[in-house]
């Protein structure tokens, strides 16, 4: 098997992985993750747009029906779409609000993979040079 192939495989297989557990750990312990989210909203002034603020709740359950759907290759060109604007959405407000630096740099990791993701994808499928990803 080509290294591209596998390389492809084994990012999008991680990434979908790492989306559908964090966000089942969410999801489980959804209350308090309200609670901390609530919080975190009151103590930054960046967020303060209302959008925003009704969204938010709803991500984990978002999270899970992409890494779902980025594990099975359902939508596979708007999932990753989707998941790179989530990743790069959530890694500059990690950056603007002075958040963890460990976990800024994982959502920033996080974010260039899904970009990798979709510019390698799109490669293959405009020069057919990997038609069989």
């Amino acid at each position: 098997m080509r290294l591209e192939v596998l390389s492809h495989i084994v990012i999008k297989f991680g990434l979908g992985l790492f989306m559908l557990a964090q966000s089942l750990y969410h999801i489980v312990i959804y209350s308090s993750y309200i609670s901390k989210l609530e919080m975190y909203l009151k103590s930054t002034e960046v967020l303060d747009n209302e959008l925003f603020q009704l969204i938010a709740p709803l991500f984990p359950f978002l999270e899970f029906a992409l890494g779902f759907m980025l594990i099975l290759e359902v939508y596979y060109k708007e999932t990753i779409i989707m998941t790179v604007l989530i990743f790069s959405c959530t890694t500059i407000t990690y950056f603007l609000t002075d958040y963890q630096i460990g976990n800024s740099l994982l959502m920033l990791l996080l974010s260039l993979l899904s970009i990798w993701l979709f510019i390698n994808r799109w490669y293959g499928n405009y020069y057919k040079k990997l038609s069989y990803l």
